[in-house]
């Protein structure tokens, strides 16, 4: 009776410990939520760059409400931004995923003045100097195509000699965008300046970017996100085919390791 009682304890505390390695690995790592919006209250949640987004309803992803972004040259209070923002502030060396959905209408043609539709942007350390750079990591329309930018930079203080120069920066072509349709994109980071970081890109389910190495600045404070739309309109000397600009978002996540 006692062998019969050890043999099922061993057998018991066995099955456990496979049991465990299986849960390890093959479960997916849980996930901290930081930021999900799906616009399903109507309302915009977040803290607006320029002018503030509109909800709407001609177009979702999921469930009934989407964010409209519309940017008027002429007309828009701020002629060229209107996004909203995270205000946490990322952690370098950790993995953060970011997750959302665009649709660009028939509306949204081609034009040769560059356009953020999300970007990354970084902390100047003002108390040495320091100013605000280029975005960290971007996703543009620019002129018809898909395009993703990086800046970094190793030293402590990107304006060191007077003037702003960064240690790299990189530009990915992904081909011409789509209209009619939503697209979601997934991205991959690991915050640093170092080579220990990481962007990886998915469109809808597909990777298609892999990238290793320095993907940010030496800043005391991490990056935030920001989504909407960022239009070269100020730059007055360009010309532009369009003076009004619409597009959709829907579907918004930012999530880390728990």
């Amino acid at each position: 009776m006692l062998t019969n009682l050890k043999s099922l304890t061993f057998m018991f505390i066995s099955f456990i410990a496979i049991l465990s390695t299986f849960i390890y690995n093959f479960t997916p790592s849980a996930k901290y939520n930081i930021f999900s919006e799906d616009f399903e209250t109507g309302e915009i949640s977040k803290k607006c760059s320029g002018n503030c987004p509109l909800i709407s309803t001609e177009y979702a992803n999921s469930g009934q409400y989407s964010m409209k972004v519309h940017l008027d040259r002429n007309k828009s209070k701020v002629s060229y931004r209107t996004e909203i923002q995270e205000k946490s502030k990322a952690t370098y060396g950790v993995d953060y995923w970011y997750e959302f959905s665009v649709y660009l209408p028939e509306s949204y043609v081609a034009d040769n003045i560059w356009e953020i539709v999300a970007q990354w942007h970084a902390v100047p350390d003002f108390n040495i100097g320091e100013d605000w750079r280029n975005p960290i990591l971007s996703l543009h329309t620019t002129n018809g195509t898909w395009e993703i930018l990086s800046f970094w930079d190793s030293k402590k203080n990107t304006f060191a000699s007077g003037k702003r120069e960064y240690s790299g920066s990189k530009v990915w072509s992904l081909g011409n965008y789509e209209i009619n349709q939503w697209i979601t994109w997934k991205f991959h980071v690991r915050w640093s300046h170092l080579e220990d970081g990481i962007i990886e890109v998915w469109k809808d389910g597909k990777k298609v970017l892999s990238h290793q190495g320095p993907n940010s600045f030496n800043d005391s404070i991490g990056p935030y996100f920001k989504i909407g739309l960022y239009k070269g309109w100020m730059e007055k000397e360009k010309t532009s085919k369009i003076t009004q600009r619409t597009l959709y978002f829907d579907d918004i996540t930012i999530t880390k390791p728990l």
